[in-house]
């Protein structure tokens, strides 16, 4: 799969939204979720349009 990702840096710590070909989005913060990756929805969905 072709993936596509957000990255944000600050200091010494990053968050991420992952964006999978087939528009499944996961968030990723090494503080929050250590070193889980969470579902956020999808591109394509009318729930997932604050990106």
């Amino acid at each position: 799969y072709a993936l596509r990702s957000v990255l944000y840096v600050g200091g010494n710590h990053f968050t991420t939204w992952m964006i999978k070909e087939n528009g499944d989005i996961w968030y990723h913060d090494g503080i929050e979720t250590g070193v889980t990756s969470v579902a956020e929805g999808n591109l394509h969905s009318k729930e997932s349009l604050f990106l």
